[in-house]
């Protein structure tokens, strides 16, 4: 399933969308019985964004494609909830893409790292490089 077919699955169901957006705006806004339903809906969203970014890695999916797919993600580590559920949920991905996610956090808060970060990854480098500049 797509990062997109995901976003479909979320939104065909009104519930499950209150849930996801009422999370990602405030984990503590979650019942300990929602929790659960909310957890698995933040893994299958980022899991389809972990494989659209391995897809981007082989050389699968154009780099025009990837910056949009690239927004989405910067789009929700943004969100104070995200922020809060990835301190929790950041092993179950591929180190790669923690890094991404690190590295987007980083974006949003130091627009100066953010014009290095995106310098490096054009080169190819690794953003671990990033912090030495």
């Amino acid at each position: 399933m797509s990062a997109a077919a995901a976003l479909e699955h979320l939104s065909g169901d009104p519930n499950r969308a209150a849930l996801f957006l009422r999370g990602m705006g405030d984990l503590a806004r979650i019942d300990p019985d929602e929790f659960p339903s909310f957890h698995f809906l933040a893994v299958s969203i980022c899991r389809r964004f972990e494989a659209v970014m391995d897809h981007r890695d082989r050389g699968a999916l154009d780099e025009s494609t990837w910056e949009g797919q690239q927004n989405a993600v910067v789009g929700l580590v943004r969100m104070p909830g995200f922020r809060a559920w990835w301190a929790m949920a950041a092993t179950l991905y591929n180190p790669n893409f923690r890094a991404f996610v690190r590295d987007a956090h980083a974006l949003e808060q130091d627009p100066e790292w953010s014009i290095r970060v995106r310098a490096h990854m054009a080169a190819g480098a690794s953003t671990a490089a990033v912090d030495e500049a």
